[in-house]
């Protein structure tokens, strides 16, 4: 309380003001304001003020409170006093709070132009306007996305008998000291809650970063021993409030769960171990099951029947499971005994073509007596397969946006050699479903909807299978700047980010396997073949009620820059989003459009290739209809902005279009007698590669329709916006076109197993499993293990081996969180 002294020499006593809903005590300042007191006040008005009469000295009727934040030249608030005797109320308006600073508030009493009193000292307040945690970056329910939860091997991999204590470890943005961390395993919490000490994280008024900081602390069995329950899982989650009472997003207050195996009083059964060869017990890790020393034998699935609860004649049913195979397999056997030595070890064989490289399998068991009653189960084992089978694959699937994103995407395959396997393997590619593939260590992928199996064979056995899902990133470069990328989970949830919220993936979106992105709006494919748009109404992103219906059975989907087509599995089309960009096939072709095969975009028109060879093309170029006799037997598809291009089964090509964006093919390409395997494109040229890997171009020069002279070698070819990018037989890199747009490849570049291409950018990742982009975007990612670049909008999104993903480009979003929930393969 303090005191100043008006001209008639009355003392004034004034009370420091009170914020409604502050927090006391806090550290640093005096008081705390949380966003519900602030913020989030139901009136928008912002923070209440109370200020109590002065306990000494009187005002009158008709002076002016005033409240002020110290050093700002405006008031925050001011109210003429009608009761001098009454509590006067204030407010602190939205905004004007700073977090980075203590602010310091104050009120002075004024009767006319005489100032009657200040309060001193200003009182010290604290607001934090970003909750720990940042928010939650996904639509999904769950979890908060930003909360991460990292326990310890000796919880992760359950606990048993043994356990004593254990570290757990959080992660989360903007973490500040003095933050109040509560874990909760089963519903208990643990006690006492874990504080974020000052040496861990920024002191106030530091308001924190995006930047995760990582807290330790340690649990015990005896709070374990609490959590546990009958289903034998314990359930860990964390949520966090700092010290002025805010928590994390109100939408997802709590971490994702995560639940281990909890045997803390030794009633399951011992886990069976996992061995490639018996000589090598004990001492081998049985985390790691290597190919090498299985040798083509079947895994040993070893149980150790010393415990009490093994009566000889015991039946023991085992399961295995692993990555990439949805049925498990089951394995049976006995508890046997010796008369020397008793009761034996039971060995169980898991069939070797069942154990894939790079897999996770898990492998339990069941005790029952000879009578089929249920004595007990075991423990989870756990194991990573590694070795000779080893199937690497580089390469994005391919990307169905209009114009150059239809450039079809090469993968490639590579195994890691051993001594003594033979070498005489090869790789094949086949889509799920289907009873026929293609071998080779690369491939065209034209049906990046589909799952991909690839598998390393030799001439009697699959040594190792890798199962690739479908292409799992999409996005939209949108001149008005609407920018967007959206990102299939594993779990068939859509993850997206925009300038422009209509863009976002509706809510409960799921079941999604591939997303097609037109001009101004996004379809999804769903599992059971429906479909699923969002974006601009008018140009795709709704579908009618009475389309709705015809789409069903969906197999393929294509897209202008304002309406989609969708091909289905009896070769139907189904249309929809703006007339000016194709979604009204014309009546003079619509009774002769099928079945159809293959379906494709440019800006404004489609084009559909007939299963009997024939090719029409429609929309904003030919509002009738366009049957391409000069097409006819064609088996790929390729666009540019306002142009089309077939490659043919004879091993020629057409083109049809505007002129300027390469519809007409120069007469030295169409002479040529060499066989054209592969048509890609820009924005307004194209590029044919030929049997004797050199390559024809047409259409802009500058925008790839002139080649450098002597182009040789060439193995692949993809097109960006405006400028093409080759690759030879050896991994070198070739560019030409707009040198600012990806037309000048970076010198020094490690031979490349793939390559991507974005607006205006290209993307490579190199044999070292590292990934260069150079164009608008230019970047060298951190990242390790890196096995493919997708295009998303005004970014690339880079995955790895590991299912990690980092985005680039200006403003590039943080995927940090679906790190382990996007992932390349199965």
């Amino acid at each position: 309380m303090t005191t100043s002294t008006p001209p008639d020499n009355t003392v004034f006593v004034l009370y420091p003001p009170i914020v409604n809903g502050q927090t006391t005590p806090v550290e640093g300042a005096h008081i705390g304001v949380p966003l519900v007191a602030y913020d989030l006040v139901t009136d928008g008005e912002g923070a209440v003020v109370l200020v109590d009469p002065p306990s000494t000295g009187t005002m009158d009727p008709g002076d002016v409170m005033e409240l002020w934040l110290e050093g700002e030249p405006a008031a925050l608030d001011s109210e003429t006093i009608v009761d001098p005797n009454a509590r006067t109320t204030l407010r602190i308006p939205k905004g004007r709070l700073h977090p980075d600073r203590v602010n310091k508030l104050y009120y002075t009493i004024r009767r006319g132009s005489s100032n009657l009193g200040t309060s001193t000292p200003p009182l010290e307040i604290l607001y934090n306007r970003i909750r720990p945690g940042l928010k939650d970056r996904l639509t999904d329910p769950g979890g908060h996305s930003e909360l991460k939860l990292l326990l310890s091997d000796a919880i992760k991999n359950g606990v048993g008998p043994d356990f004593v204590s254990a570290e757990v470890c959080v992660a989360y943005p903007y973490c500040r000291a003095y933050d109040l961390i509560t874990l909760k395993c089963n519903g208990e919490l643990l006690e006492p809650k874990p504080k974020v000490n000052p040496n861990q994280a920024p002191q106030p008024p530091n308001p924190g970063d995006e930047i995760p900081i990582t807290i330790c602390f340690t649990i015990t069995r005896a709070y374990l021993d609490k959590a546990k329950r009958q289903d034998k899982k314990l359930h860990f989650s964390y949520t966090v409030t700092d010290q002025l009472g805010n928590g994390p997003d109100t939408d997802a207050p709590w971490s994702p769960v995560q639940s281990v195996d909890e045997d803390l009083d030794g009633v399951l059964l011992p886990m069976p171990i996992l061995l490639e060869r018996k000589e090598d017990y004990p001492g081998d890790d049985a985390s790691i099951i290597d190919l090498e020393k299985l040798a083509g034998n079947p895994l040993l699935l070893v149980v150790i029947t010393k415990d009490n609860r093994f009566v000889v004649g015991d039946e023991i049913v085992a399961t295995y499971t692993t990555t990439g195979q949805s049925d498990p397999v089951v394995v049976r056997g006995k508890v046997e005994e010796d008369p020397f030595t008793g009761k034996l070890p039971c060995f169980l064989e898991v069939p070797n073509d069942k154990v894939f490289a790079g897999s996770k399998v898990t492998a339990t068991y069941e005790l029952r007596r000879s009578n089929g009653d249920l004595v007990g189960s075991s423990n989870t084992a756990k194991a990573f397969v590694i070795g000779i089978g080893q199937l690497s694959v580089a390469g994005n699937r391919s990307q169905t946006s209009p114009r150059y994103h239809s450039n079809l995407s090469r993968l490639t395959a590579s195994s890691l050699a051993s001594k003594g396997v033979s070498t005489a393997t090869e790789v094949k590619w086949t889509y799920a479903g289907d009873t026929e593939g293609v071998q080779g260590r690369t491939f065209l992928d034209t049906e990046p909807e589909r799952t991909l199996i690839v598998s390393l064979q030799d001439e009697e056995h699959i040594i190792a299978r890798t199962v690739l899902r479908p292409g799992n990133v999409s996005g939209i470069f949108n001149l008005r700047n609407h920018h967007s990328g959206c990102i299939v989970k594993n779990d068939g949830s859509v993850f997206g980010w925009s300038e422009n919220k209509e863009m976002l993936p509706p809510p409960g979106l799921k079941d999604v396997r591939y997303v097609t992105a037109g001009g101004h709006a996004y379809v999804a494919l769903k599992n059971d073949d429906t479909v699923a748009a969002w974006g601009d109404a008018s140009r795709g992103g709704s579908i009618a009620p009475e389309i709705d219906k015809e789409l069903r059975d969906v197999k393929k989907l294509a897209a202008t820059d304002g309406a989609f087509l969708a091909l289905r599995n009896d070769g139907q089309l189904v249309a929809w989003g703006h007339p000016d960009y194709g979604s009204a096939i014309p009546t003079s072709v619509i009774s002769q459009l099928s079945p159809v095969d293959k379906i494709i975009g440019n800006t404004g028109d489609f084009t559909a290739l007939l299963r009997d060879g024939r090719v029409c093309s429609w929309g904003a170029s030919w509002p009738d209809g366009f049957w391409v006799s000069d097409a006819r037997g064609a088996i790929q598809l390729c666009a540019s902005d306002r142009a089309f291009c077939a490659l043919k089964s004879d091993r020629r090509v057409a083109a049809w279009g505007s002129p300027e964006h390469g519809g007409v093919i120069s007469d030295n390409v169409q002479n040529s007698t060499e066989e054209v395997v592969l048509i890609a494109s820009t924005s307004a040229a194209f590029a044919a590669l030929k049997s004797d890997g050199s390559v024809a171009v047409w259409g802009n020069q500058r925008f790839g329709g002139k080649a450098p002279d002597h182009l040789h070698s060439v193995s692949h070819l993809i097109g960006s916006t405006t400028a093409f990018c080759a690759m030879t037989a050896d991994g070198s890199l070739i560019t030409w076109g707009v040198p600012e747009e990806g037309g000048q490849v970076p010198s020094g570049l490690s031979p490349a197993l793939a390559i991507s291409s974005s607006y205006g950018s290209f993307s490579a990742v190199l044999n070292t499993r590292r990934a260069v982009t150079w164009g608008v975007n230019t970047s060298a990612a951190t990242l390790e293990s890196i096995v493919c670049v997708y295009a998303a909008g005004q970014h690339v999104v880079l995955l790895n081996a590991d299912s990690q993903l980092l985005s680039a480009g200006p403003n590039a979003p943080d995927l940090a969180a679906l790190s382990g929930l996007v992932s390349y393969s199965e």
